[in-house]
């Protein structure tokens, strides 16, 4: 008796494991299709419908988990900041000196471009197209641009003292921005890349700061 209660414990235990594992992938289903459509066609403009069908789930399903597509955004682009900001710092630590790290920051945004899916920075264009709508849309994007800043600040740090040093890393982000941008207009950039053209000013801003990359 004593074993079938336990048994039958066991077995209600695994199935809510099972169900919750089905509920977050479920979630995350609808988090990632979400990405995938926001990214080419914007944030206004696809319905919640639309992202129900990109996600093969129900419109019960998709509401137990976002009350609107405000709070579906907010989580998307909390994922999406996460994953570029591991990326990040995964390619800073791939590389010991500060030029290198600089090098392959730049290089991983070159990929970026290059990718079949860019389309510009979706936090920017999550921002710009909600703007005072959603105070949290626009902390996400403020949040982003400050984790980016200090990361290249950190890095910069190898060749600048601090005060400069965060100054040349909000100015590099300001330019890789402008990069983002510009690189959605190839028939402009094609002689001139926008991430070659920042690269040489990154080195000439650092050395007039009194540093040498």
């Amino acid at each position: 008796m004593v074993s079938c209660v336990m048994d039958c414990a066991i077995m209600n235990i695994k199935l809510l494991v099972l169900v919750r594992v089905i509920m977050t992938s479920k979630k995350d289903v609808i988090i990632q299709s979400a990405d995938t459509v926001f990214n080419a066609e914007g944030y206004i403009s696809p319905s919640i419908d639309k992202i129900v069908m990109s996600s093969n789930v129900s419109k019960m399903t998709f509401y137990k988990y976002f009350p609107d597509k405000e709070s579906l955004i907010i989580e998307v682009l909390e994922k999406r900041k996460t994953f570029f900001i591991h990326e990040i710092k995964n390619v800073i630590d791939s590389v010991p000196d500060a030029k290198g790290k600089l090098r392959a920051v730049f290089d991983f945004y070159q990929k970026w471009f290059d990718s079949r899916d860019f389309n510009g920075c979706m936090f920017e264009r999550a921002s710009l197209e909600y703007g005072s709508m959603s105070p949290m849309i626009r902390y996400i994007n403020d949040s982003f641009k400050q984790e980016m800043c200090r990361l290249l600040a950190d890095v910069i740090k190898g060749c600048l003292r601090p005060e400069p040093a965060e100054r040349c890393a909000l100015t590099v982000m300001m330019m890789i921005d402008g990069a983002i941008a510009a690189a959605l207009c190839p028939s402009m950039t094609r002689e001139f890349p926008p991430l070659t053209l920042i690269w040489s000013a990154t080195k000439s801003i650092i050395f007039n700061e009194g540093g040498e990359l």
